[in-house]
């Protein structure tokens, strides 16, 4: 028994050990014209998306961006498609290169225009078995009695001759496609599913309204989503009430999207009562190429990354050539 002055201690050598970062993979596609927004984007969400978390950029492009002193930035080749190449193969480009995400422990796509403007918390993480995705600002009402948003009346693709054709659309949330992110295996199983609809359109000549949002679209149909506020994709310039966090920046600042996306002019014609196909002759050739042919008008001609057309609008001059040891990866 311990007298009333004495105290009873133990030595107990407390070893602290370091709590291990949870590691995000941030996929970003910036080929052509769209390495513009790579410095902005990565200096924003460096500071406010997902504070406490280690951050890796795997970075899509043609032309290798500048790492801006990180040992976390990888450049990953990726040739720049004809629109809309870009965006209904994202699938595609993030499965190719699947085994380097082994080590993430969530993977989020965002837009190459985006600027996290406030802080961005673990709250908008999905739970296992689920994808996150902001509600379409656009669309989107909050019920005043129950706080619950919905965004129904959304572009949905009714093409039923379409993998992504939505039945009964007018009554079914529609979310962004500029966000989206989960677990690394569920964000995985996503794209596996999204990139098969993709090539079952294909094969039908079919492209799908909204592109790789419509496919995420369908996905979301018959999968758990967790519907984000339209403040984590916020319209650059827009009023609309809410609290913006993370924001699309206006292309039209930068030229347009059709010169952003160096759009090549196909003709279409219809092919069903809901579907066209591109007819363009040429298309083959645009596509072997990757010649750009449209863009910004100047008095004489068009200007853009590395071609530009004469007086007669031939296309002349090359694109700009980068050695595959100028990417980590580059299969």
């Amino acid at each position: 028994m311990l007298d009333d002055d004495q105290t009873n201690v133990i030595d107990v050598e407390v070893i602290e050990q370091p709590l291990t970062q949870k590691k995000v993979g941030i996929l970003y596609i910036c080929t052509g014209k769209y390495s513009v927004f790579w410095g902005r984007f990565y200096k924003s969400f460096e500071k406010n998306f997902l504070p406490g978390y280690e951050k890796h950029y795997f970075v899509f492009t043609d032309k290798p961006v500048d790492k801006l002193g990180s040992d976390r930035v990888k450049n990953i080749y990726q040739k720049n498609l004809p629109w809309p190449g870009p965006t209904l193969s994202r699938f595609d480009m993030f499965l190719r290169v699947q085994d380097s995400f082994a080590d993430m422990d969530y993977l989020f796509f965002l837009n190459s225009n985006l600027v996290c403007a406030k802080e961005v918390t673990d709250v908008i993480l999905p739970d296992e078995g689920q994808i996150c995705a902001p509600l379409h600002a656009q669309f989107c009402r909050v019920d005043e009695t129950s706080g619950v948003m919905s965004a129904i009346g959304g572009p949905h693709d009714t093409n039923p001759e379409s993998s992504a054709y939505i039945p009964n659309a007018g009554s079914v949330d529609y979310i962004m496609g500029g966000v989206n992110g989960g677990h690394t295996k569920d964000y995985l199983d996503m794209c596996r599913e999204c990139s098969h609809n993709v090539s079952i359109d294909a094969e039908r000549g079919v492209v799908a309204l909204r592109h790789d949002e419509s496919h995420l679209n369908r996905y979301a149909l018959a999968h758990p989503v967790k519907k984000l506020s339209p403040k984590y994709l916020y319209p650059e310039g827009w009023d609309i009430p809410f609290d913006a966090h993370i924001i699309c920046l206006d292309k039209e600042a930068y030229g347009g999207h059709s010169y952003m996306r160096s759009v090549v002019p196909f003709a279409y014609e219809k092919c069903s009562q809901y579907a066209y196909r591109y007819t363009n002759n040429d298309m083959h050739h645009y596509l072997e190429s990757k010649a750009i042919v449209t863009a910004r008008q100047s008095t004489t001609r068009r200007v853009y990354d590395g071609y530009h057309t004469n007086a007669n609008g031939d296309v002349v001059g090359n694109p700009p050539f980068y050695h595959k040891k100028d990417f980590e990866l580059s299969r």
